[in-house]
């Protein structure tokens, strides 16, 4: 048995892919196992091919390139990733070093080459220790951080659990998909300004804050970072992404933020009730002296000086209570209250700016006595509150409307108060009663935050119902007086 024999006899029994090649890279030799790898039916179908042919187009170049230097001795080899198509047209990445065969084997190639699957090294690697596998897995899916692999072009490569979930999307839809399938609108536009900067800094990674669009999915706060990993060659580069969610924290941030304003706001109508409090009480004084000057002829004007006496007397009440927004009421203050009797008083304390706006309010209601048990200063600034803001939504005139139902489960009373406005924004009712939240040019946007802490401390509820164009509805249903001292 001669030399080319007995050399190719011992190639074709190794269990990584040998090919000889000559000095026009057609095939000389090929063992069986670089055959399976490339999805040939026999080794002996390549002989006479440019090994050339089956390279990647744009790895063709390099790979002439590669072959003008192989080393002459083991420790002068070097490896090299190249993408090859198959038999079956599909593409395979392919870990090679090339050689020059010794001059005293007798082999007349001039070339030498031994490869293997990339993705099975890098897999025999992890397989050494199964156990080692696992746990690197499960590390990489059960960060609490997204972890997404980018290709050159932006396509996603790999992805852990966290980042699928950000999307709500499975492993299998969004590899192979590129990163704007994800990121749209103004989170884009930061996310291509993000790797923008990473291509012009000398930093290894760059930070963005993005947040996703609302329209395409729920609302989200995300973290990016992005930096570079090294690619498959040495002229390719890949991406990292982490992606850690906000969201929860800008929240309990903004939370804060409210939590200051309350407090602030507190302290400063503690620090001005007292000096509000003195032209109050010196008004209901002259008033009381005016009171007592009038004579017989002018009765009708007297009952509105004692109107206007009483309102300033809760408006003092009401300054006290501005000391603390949150301030429960005592029990002592929640008296039987006719809510009928009460929207009548509303309306006449309010049928000024009605007629100033050509609006009529439709009250029909003919039942029994409605009655809860509330603080009756608390109860008529919520209706008030909520009768001002029907006249504020009708600039135009119209007509707003008012009824009260009495509930048998559970037992008590609700107030309707309708008006046929320009109604309210999906994106508004979202944040109606939170505090500092109005869609006034001249609003603070405590009044209805305020409102449905009142209703809520009567073991009520207040909500509302709108649609732009078909104008607003609140119901404020309040527990039965005798229901409400039975609890």
């Amino acid at each position: 048995m001669n030399k080319p024999d007995t050399f190719e006899r011992i190639l074709g029994l190794l269990p990584f892919g040998c090919v000889l090649m000559g000095e026009d890279q057609q095939v000389q030799f090929m063992n069986p196992t670089m055959a399976k790898v490339l999805g040939l039916p026999n080794e002996k179908v390549a002989i006479g091919f440019r090994l050339l042919d089956y390279f990647h187009d744009d790895d063709q170049e390099s790979f002439v390139a590669f072959m003008k230097k192989p080393g002459k001795a083991p420790t002068e080899q070097t490896w090299e990733v190249f993408r090859l198509t198959n038999g079956d047209g599909y593409e395979i990445k392919v870990l090679m070093s090339g050689t020059h065969p010794a001059e005293d084997s007798g082999v007349g190639a001039d070339y030498l080459l031994v490869c293997a699957p990339f993705e099975s090294v890098i897999s025999e690697k992890a397989d050494h220790d199964p156990s080692q596998k696992g746990r690197y897995e499960n590390i990489f899916n059960s960060a609490t951080v997204g972890i997404t692999i980018l290709d050159e072009s932006g396509t996603i490569e790999e992805s852990n659990q966290t980042f699928l979930d950000f999307f709500h999307n499975t492993k299998e839809a969004v590899l192979g998909k590129h990163y704007s399938d994800f990121f749209q609108g103004e989170a884009r536009v930061e996310f291509e300004r993000s790797m923008q900067m990473l291509e012009n800094a000398k930093s290894a990674y760059i930070k963005n804050v993005i947040t996703l669009d609302p329209e395409k999915t729920e609302r989200s706060i995300l973290e990016i970072s992005i930096s570079w990993i090294k690619g498959d060659h040495p002229d390719h580069k890949k991406y990292m992404l982490i992606t850690e969610d906000l969201t929860h924290q800008e929240d309990t941030h903004a939370a804060l933020l409210q939590a200051e304003k309350l407090s602030l706001t507190g302290r400063l109508a503690a620090s001005l009730a007292h000096e509000i409090n003195n032209p109050l009480q010196t008004s209901i004084g002259c008033l009381g002296l005016a009171q007592e000057m009038l004579d017989s002829e002018n009765q009708e004007l007297g009952i509105y000086l004692e109107m206007a006496i009483e309102e300033l007397r809760r408006s003092a009440r009401i300054v006290k209570k501005l000391r603390d927004l949150n301030r429960k009421s005592e029990p002592l203050e929640k008296t039987p209250v006719n809510v009928q009797e009460l929207l009548h008083g509303v309306l006449l304390l309010t049928k000024n700016q009605i007629f100033d706006h050509n609006i009529v309010p439709v009250f029909p209601y003919q039942g029994p006595p409605p009655i809860v048990l509330a603080s009756k200063d608390q109860l008529q600034q919520v209706l008030l509150n909520l009768i001002m803001n029907a006249i504020d939504a009708l600039p135009e005139g119209g007509n707003f409307y008012m009824d009260i139902i009495h509930t048998e489960n559970p037992p008590g009373v609700s107030i309707k108060i309708r008006d046929t406005g320009a109604g309210i924004s999906p994106e508004a009712m979202d944040h109606l009663f939170d505090p500092f939240f109005t869609t006034k040019a001249d609003g603070i946007g405590l009044g209805l935050y305020i409102c449905k802490n009142i209703i809520e401390d009567h073991q009520g509820t207040l909500k509302v119902e709108s649609e732009p164009g078909n104008g607003t509805e609140f119901t404020v249903w309040l527990p039965g007086a005798g229901h409400q001292a039975e609890e």
